[in-house]
């Protein structure tokens, strides 16, 4: 299991998901070419997903077209749901921003067969 560090602090805490957020903003769905949806996407990567800064990033050669993009990152350090904006801002015990890796020609050609979905196993972060 990948464990997360924060700077300057010696505590770590195990990565069990990432939840993420995707056509959250007008101008990156519609340069994708999509509907703006009414409520953003939210969707899984496995923690597997994770390469630390400085970590080599692989090409997969079935891809060529592998886009990255800028995120923000943050860590929450305790289970919520349904929470109100105090409690969530709370449970953010550390942030970040990290590149999303995505084959983006492979994302066009499932998403013409109307399967959705991020097609490559790749995030990299810096250190919290």
């Amino acid at each position: 299991m990948k464990k997360i560090r924060i700077k300057n602090s010696p505590d770590e805490y195990n990565c069990g998901k990432i939840v993420c957020v995707g056509k959250n903003y007008k101008e990156h769905a519609e340069e994708l070419g999509g509907s703006v949806p009414e409520f953003p996407l939210i969707f899984l990567k496995p923690p597997s997903a994770i390469i630390f800064s400085g970590d080599k990033v692989i090409h997969p050669s079935f891809t060529e077209n592998l886009h990255y993009e800028a995120e923000l990152v943050l860590l929450i350090g305790e289970d919520v749901k349904n929470a109100d904006v105090e409690i969530s801002e709370r449970a953010i015990i550390g942030y970040s921003i990290g590149l999303d890796m995505t084959a983006r020609d492979v994302q066009f050609e499932l998403s013409k067969k109307e399967i959705r979905g991020r097609y490559l196993n790749a995030s990299i972060l810096r250190q919290y």
